[in-house]
């Protein structure tokens, strides 16, 4: 069968149309095997869960990449929803909220092991932090407690589409069985992390106001999930070091890992005075 229409395009992929309401996702060729398997592996895992996801139909290789096959789900983004009507920021950002409230609420055993995922991480970022700061991390991680939950660990707006048949989740790669507080606090870090706006983005004015909307994005969700789960303040803000130094790895820009790096450091530097 023929790549149809391209739908979208990443770091790692792009989404072609792949038959009548078909989509292949096609990796790029520097994306492991071992990678599009995980992906595809999840994404199955999380349906079996009962978890709103498209589909995965087959694993295919074209032209020297590997693909999944899935299900094509209509629908936008909640970017492409808010967009056009920023003014239901707040309905949006407790929609995203709950999503991910039901979500966290369902214990999973065929997921990687969050704990083991982080300290690996944890541990690769002793080149750019250095030893001492490093260990301080690693200790303040270990004291935090462990769980069973199913945790996405790339949730924002972009991995939600509102079909015609309700919310979907997309893009299961990095899904982990852990502590669901740190997947809030990543959610949150993706809306702090400032990003240059859709448009006008020579506009420094445009930006600033692109990122504050981002970041009451945020807030109006973090309002709504700890209302919804009964989450403290405290529990979030022990889990934000640990988080963000975790996403030095994860995260492939050389200017987000240099936010990342000086978010880190100024966090340390107010838990030590």
């Amino acid at each position: 069968m023929k790549l149809g229409e391209l739908i979208s395009a990443g770091e790692q992929s792009e989404i072609f149309m792949y038959g009548p309401d078909t989509l292949v996702k096609l990796f790029r060729k520097e994306i492991s095997s071992r990678h599009v398997q995980r992906e595809a592996t999840n994404t199955a895992a999380a349906m079996a869960y009962g978890l709103p996801v498209p589909a995965v139909k087959d694993l295919i290789r074209l032209e020297g990449r590997e693909g999944i096959v899935m299900e094509h789900i209509k629908g936008p983004t909640i970017t492409a929803i808010l967009r056009k009507a920023p003014h239901k920021i707040k309905i949006y950002a407790q929609k995203f909220a709950r999503l991910q409230a039901d979500m966290h609420s369902i214990p999973v055993t065929d997921f990687p092991n969050q704990r083991e995922f982080m300290e690996k991480t944890i541990l690769s970022s002793q080149g750019r932090l250095g030893r001492d700061t490093t260990e301080t991390i690693l200790k303040l991680f270990r004291d935090l407690p462990d769980s069973d939950r199913l945790c996405h660990n790339d949730f924002h707006q972009e991995n939600i589409i509102f079909s015609a048949k309700g919310p979907i989740i997309l893009d299961w790669q990095e899904a982990l069985r852990g502590n669901p507080i740190a997947d809030v606090v990543h959610a949150v870090l993706v809306q702090e992390h400032p990003v240059p706006a859709p448009i006008l983005k020579s506009s420094s004015h445009y930006f600033q106001l692109h990122n504050k909307y981002r970041k009451l994005f945020a807030r109006f969700y973090l309002q709504e999930y700890m209302k919804l789960t009964n989450t403290s303040s405290g529990q979030i803000r022990n889990w934000l070091i640990p988080v963000s130094t975790s996403r030095l790895f994860t995260k492939v820009s050389i200017e987000e890992k240099d936010w990342t790096e000086k978010y880190i450091r100024t966090n340390m530097d107010a838990l030590s005075n």
